[in-house]
């Protein structure tokens, strides 16, 4: 459990998104002392840093896994007063290399029709961020909730194994088993086995990423991907990990650390397309994919490049940053009217994408 200065963080948390903007200003110039400002950055989430930074813990993981795991459940747990309604929560166990994997699945409180098409046979397999050793499908709960609410597209979360526990290729091959599993369960689900695409944040974006390149010449292949500030390289060096890599929700330190665990003393190479999908030989035949940037996140560019490296072999990618923001905000929108926007955006652009995969007619190249 979090302490009661977590609690009262938490509480703080969402009474500054009431505050008008000079309100902000005011006591993150005078009441912070936090050197680490960023102009663009919406003023309501770098009060809410600021007021996180006099708290214990300030990185998101640290030399003890399990105490950043409680930390960053207890954090999320906090900030959600009333989660997202839908239709219906189901709970699987998913078979992977001889474990179970916990997975949490929802429907839409009722079939969604866009444009006279139903998507609510389609189903997101989501992938949780967090390093590859943060993170469940608890942490992500309402995230899910607030994808398969304003989407209308069922949505299973899935709890793949988290290193130092289990190393790369640990939860790659949890990923594959996931997709392929859907597929062969896709009855039971109550989807269409045509209309499995994948979503993730973060992390769990880069998850996504590499498992649908992998399954790309099969007949569990996925029909489209939804990422959400993926991490697509971790060892490239962009200009958006060095201007936001200190002082924001995620930092160059938090991004490091949580590698050197998934694939400790590299023993795999950072070119493995199973960790960096950027040098799998089948970009070309990537689904068409939907990415979401953060203005102000050390993984910004490195998502944009993936983006565009895909429309350069005629993939059909619609690229957007979400300005103002920095990485995770999609977790933020209990305590924030921009990530909220954001997110319910993000929901509707999966709607409209899996309404033009029905059709055959796609809204964007």
């Amino acid at each position: 459990m979090g302490s009661f200065s977590d609690t009262l963080q938490a509480m703080a948390a969402r009474m500054v998104d009431q505050f008008p903007e000079r309100i902000h200003n005011g006591l993150n110039r005078w009441l912070f002392k936090n050197p680490n400002t960023f102009d663009a950055l919406d003023s309501s989430i770098q009060t809410i840093l600021n007021i996180r930074q006099m708290g214990p813990g300030k990185g998101s993981v640290d030399a003890d896994p399990t105490l950043s795991r409680q930390r960053f459940k207890a954090e999320m747990a906090k900030i959600v007063l009333k989660p997202t309604v839908v239709g219906e929560v189901r709970h699987w166990t998913i078979p992977s290399q001889g474990f179970g994997l916990r997975a949490r699945h929802y429907k839409p409180l009722a079939n969604t029709v866009v444009g006279s098409v139903d998507v609510s046979a389609a189903i997101m397999v989501f992938f949780h961020g967090g390093g590859c050793v943060l993170g469940d499908i608890d942490t992500h709960d309402e995230m899910c909730r607030m994808l398969c609410h304003h989407s209308g597209v069922q949505v299973l979360s899935v709890n793949y194994r988290l290193a130092p526990e289990h190393t790369f290729p640990a939860a790659f091959d949890d990923a594959i088993s996931v997709i392929k599993w859907v597929k062969q369960h896709h009855a039971e689900l109550g989807v269409q086995p045509d209309l499995v695409l994948v979503c993730g944040d973060s992390a769990g974006a880069g998850l996504a990423t590499v498992a649908t390149l992998r399954l790309a010449n099969t007949a569990d292949k996925v029909c489209a991907q939804v990422l959400l500030y993926p991490a697509i390289d971790y060892y490239m060096i962009t200009d958006s990990k060095v201007k936001f890599g200190e002082g924001l929700l995620l930092s160059h330190q938090d991004i490091m650390a949580a590698y050197k665990r998934y694939n400790p003393l590299n023993l795999y190479p950072a070119d493995d397309p199973r960790l960096a999908p950027l040098h799998s030989p089948n970009l070309a035949k990537a689904p068409p994919t939907l990415v979401y940037t953060a203005e102000l996140d050390a993984l910004r560019d490195e998502g944009e490049i993936y983006a565009k490296r895909l429309d350069a072999v005629d993939v059909k990618v619609q690229l957007k940053r979400c300005a103002s923001l920095p990485h995770g905000f999609a977790s933020m929108t209990s305590i924030n009217r921009r990530c909220r926007q954001a997110t319910v955006q993000i929901a509707h652009d999966t709607a409209l994408l899996v309404q033009g995969l029905i059709t055959n007619n796609m809204l964007f190249r």
